[in-house]
């Protein structure tokens, strides 16, 4: 399968990335034999709903428009081609979450090596386009045992008409993304295996399909299966893994053909990324830890293994921070090694210090970005929200509103499985970078019925404008406002 995780501001490791200054596509092929036919490519593409512009229809509702177009080249000559709007569904008003829309698309192709080009445009914003560049090799030999794509799938069913979706007795939602969060706890696939009957004959062989570590370069036991398998023109492979404990780090997704002799004949390996926090033991005796010839072994300066500690409390669990409260009042730098080590081997067991690293590039910004005369940058609130719950879909600025002290609305599209949630930072003595948290919508958070009243309470007696008041000026701000991508770029 080839991939573009997104097109966003921030490119992604592993992923090719290309961007426009707002609308964000997610973009998936994978190619697929039908015997005695040419094969076909199929692609699945995911607008993100609030980088589009939504525009009012005849029907009174707002509906989004984006052109696609991908073309499939040899030689600089365009072999095939697809061409279409893609609609979003018909909303009542744009003041509520934009809903993303999908699409996906079959094109037959013949074999070969092909240059791909895919051109996507906001219909409603002229301004607003991008293209990007593959190369694509469509490859099924007629006499010998090959892989289709592998195709991710948020979930599947028996079909009850045949559409777009439907596979072998099977409709197939796509999940477009090889990047798989916290709150998703299934990896689904499907695949197909051409040329079986052409090699066994009549003779079972055993598919086997498992997770292997990239940086263990082995197989994970617990995330392995095999079964005993017909051969056939086409034989098909519909499963499913719980990942619920499986640790952030980056995974191939491995496929193989193995004969009677325990031989493997075809494997296919598919990248796939997990981003999951995995306590095993919180009543670890972290001083029993070897961080002998470890990363942590040469943070022998007291200060910093300090500073490393406190900046990782905004995503440590409460008896993490206790046993973190422990260890700094021993003020024993091995003891603090000994933590940290294994706060980390934690939540990615195959690479700690990766995951480390990967962290504190974002201490670093927070750092850049809010530190105050008196915090460093992930002491702040402004700081911590960002560690805790990544960086927000959007920031809306308010530093000179003439009736309102200085503020900030931070906006997610979905934390924790609830979503449109916001966060509003004031700063009440205007003279300093030290904006507190004043309201937010997420449970466990500070929230504030009277926020509207706090923030232009240094105008008390002028009361609200009434074009400022309620939701509007929540997610809108003023005039003198800015509102940006909330997705922050490392220093």
């Amino acid at each position: 399968m080839k991939k573009i995780l997104a097109f966003l501001i921030l490119i992604s490791v592993c992923s090719h990335a290309v961007f426009a200054k707002k609308l964000k596509v997610f973009f998936q092929y994978s190619s697929f034999s039908i015997p005695q036919q040419d094969p076909y490519l199929e692609t699945y593409l995911t607008a993100v709903g609030n980088s589009v512009v939504f525009k009012k229809t005849e029907t009174g509702k707002f509906q989004a428009s984006i052109q696609i177009t991908m073309l499939f080249k040899q030689q600089d000559h365009v072999k095939t081609f697809k061409k279409y709007n893609l609609l979003s569904p018909e909303i009542d008003d744009t003041l509520n979450a934009l809903p993303n829309f999908i699409d996906q698309q079959r094109i037959p192709i013949p074999q070969g090596i092909y240059n791909v080009e895919l051109i996507v445009a906001d219909n409603n914003n002229p301004d607003e386009s991008f293209s990007f560049k593959d190369l694509l090799s469509v490859d099924f030999p007629k006499d010998d045992i090959s892989f289709s794509g592998v195709q991710f799938l948020e979930k599947y069913e028996v079909s009850k008409n045949q559409t777009i979706i439907t596979k072998n007795g099977y409709d197939l939602y796509p999940y477009v993304s090889d990047f798989y969060p916290e709150n998703i706890n299934k990896l689904i696939f499907y695949a197909e295996i051409y040329n079986t009957d052409k090699i066994f004959k009549t003779d079972e062989f055993l598919l086997r399909y498992s997770v292997e570590s990239i940086s263990k370069n082995r197989i994970i036991s617990e995330y392995s299966r095999s079964k005993k398998t017909k051969p056939a023109e086409v034989n098909i492979l519909l499963a499913e893994f719980d990942i619920n404990n499986l640790p952030s780090g980056n995974y191939n997704l491995l496929f193989e053909v193995v004969n009677k002799d325990n031989k493997t004949v075809k494997s296919k390996k598919v990248f796939f990324q997990r981003s999951k926090m995995v306590i095993k033991d919180e009543n670890i005796d972290y001083t029993a830890m070897d961080i002998s010839n470890t990363y942590v072994s040469s943070i022998t300066n007291a200060d910093t293994i300090k500073d490393y500690i406190k900046c990782v409390w905004p995503i440590a669990t409460e008896k993490e921070k206790h046993h973190s409260d422990n260890v700094l009042k021993s003020n024993n730098v091995v003891f603090m090694q000994q933590f940290f080590y294994s706060f980390w081997s934690t939540r990615n067991f195959g690479n700690p210090q990766e995951e480390w690293l990967n962290y504190k590039k974002q201490v670093d910004l927070v750092n850049k970005l809010y530190k105050t005369q008196i915090e460093k940058g992930y002491e702040t609130d402004r700081g911590r929200t960002y560690l805790q719950y990544g960086d927000p879909n959007t920031i809306t600025e308010n530093r000179f509103d003439p009736v309102a002290l200085p503020n900030e609305i931070w906006h997610y599209y979905s934390i924790r499985g609830q979503t449109n949630i916001k966060f509003i930072f004031y700063n009440p003595d205007l003279t300093t970078n030290v904006y507190h948290l004043l309201h937010s919508d997420l449970k466990g958070e500070i929230q504030n019925s009277q926020w509207e009243s706090v923030l232009y309470g240094r105008h008390e007696g002028q009361g609200i404008p009434e074009n400022m008041q309620g939701n509007e000026h929540f997610t809108k701000g003023t005039k003198t406002s800015g509102t940006y991508d909330g997705r922050m770029k490392n220093p």
